[in-house]
């Protein structure tokens, strides 16, 4: 835990006051701040508090120091301070959370067969809800005790837990108190205790029966719709009951003449059931043929697949035939083209041939008549 000032002078503020040194400061020096050229922050420790000791309160003639002194000092004993109310606040929540996880534990698993018993109400016969109600009594008065064993933990911890904040806030400030304090989900982490599904109000939650923020009160609010649920089936079937009685006497009645038809019908469907064993006959025989056929179609079907195979592969034949066609005429077009071009090349070539022939004559009658016109003339 460290504290530092831009302006801190090192001789200066490790000439620690002798009131100023509590016993369980192990060390308090200056030294160069890493980042800060110039600056000098003050570093100390000291030995952690059990909550037993005496709480270190701030020395007096705090105020007189200056500025870089007083906040390494103040810093200093905020932390002690912390740890000290830490320690106490930490000591005393363990109790509280070992009550709360307990009464959690309970009314979870009595929670979980609290509701198998009362899903399984749908399904039950009228005549059997009996044993039933009878244990679904008894678990929702486990439930209930659990509730209440867990809001007394809980509304302790909340007691505490706002002390604890109030204290740390006025002696430490608003902010850096708050952030200094112990919460109760820390020490619960320390001491392996999960508050997943834990919901623990404020002290006000706790102080009032009638609060409806509580677990009792959600638990209460539970066991209130379960058995005004229950009792209004109930009242369905006792209505019930008494028209069925009602209805017995001229079913009695009925029943003697149901019966001489019954077994007119009896005889009936003896009859019935001969010719329902000969038309089963006549259906398994159907049955047959029809999956004699079935299998023929089965047979046409793979014939059919393979034609269609041969029809696929003969005409991906054709395409590259007609593919192959296609480039041969157009191999054939282009010789024919270039045969073509050639063809006119020569003949150009052949005229330009004629043209020089010709004025090589030319010039070869013009050079001989030039000839005998000298020799006649010497």
């Amino acid at each position: 835990m460290t504290s530092t000032s831009p302006a801190a002078d090192p001789d200066a503020l490790a000439a620690l006051p002798e009131s100023f040194r509590h016993p369980h400061v192990t060390r308090f020096t200056i030294e160069p701040h890493p980042y800060r050229p110039g600056a000098h922050r003050a570093a100390y420790a000291f030995t952690p508090f059990t909550g037993t000791e005496p709480r270190p309160e701030r020395p007096e003639g705090l105020y007189d120091l200056d500025g870089a002194l007083y906040e390494g000092v103040s810093d200093l004993y905020n932390a002690m301070l912390a740890s000290w109310a830490g320690a106490q606040f930490t000591a005393a929540a363990r109790d509280y959370l070992t009550d709360a996880d307990t009464a959690w534990q309970t009314w979870t698993s009595t929670e979980q067969a609290l509701t198998a018993v009362y899903g399984a109400f749908d399904g039950l016969a009228d005549g059997t809800w009996r044993a039933s109600r009878m244990a679904l009594h008894d678990l929702q008065d486990t439930l209930l005790g659990a509730a209440a064993d867990f809001d007394g933990a809980a509304g302790g911890l909340a007691r505490l837990q706002e002390h604890h904040w109030d204290d740390m806030r006025r002696s430490i400030g608003e902010v850096t108190g708050f952030d200094l304090a112990t919460h109760y989900q820390d020490v619960a982490a320390t001491a392996g205790i999960s508050t997943e599904g834990w919901q623990i109000g404020d002290v006000e939650d706790y102080r009032y029966s009638w609060s409806t923020r509580t677990l009792t009160a959600r638990t209460k609010e539970t066991v209130a719709e379960q058995n005004e649920r229950l009792d209004r089936a109930a009242k369905d079937i006792s209505a019930a009951g008494e028209g069925v009685l009602a209805l017995v006497d001229g079913i009695r009645g009925e029943l003697e003449t149901v019966r001489g038809e019954r077994d007119i019908a009896r005889e009936e469907l003896v009859t019935q059931l001969g010719n329902f064993t000969a038309a089963a006959r006549q259906l398994d025989q159907r049955t047959a043929d029809l999956a004699a056929a079935g299998a023929e179609i089965e047979r046409l079907q793979e014939k059919c697949d393979g034609l269609a195979d041969d029809v696929a592969d003969r005409a991906f034949e054709r395409d590259l035939a007609k593919k192959q066609l296609k480039e041969s005429t157009e191999a054939s077009d282009a010789l024919l083209e270039a045969t073509a071009n050639g063809r006119d090349n020569a003949l150009d070539d052949l005229a330009q041939l004629r043209t020089q022939r010709t004025v090589i004559l030319v010039c070869a009658a013009v050079l001989v008549i030039a000839l005998l016109m000298y020799a006649l003339t010497r």
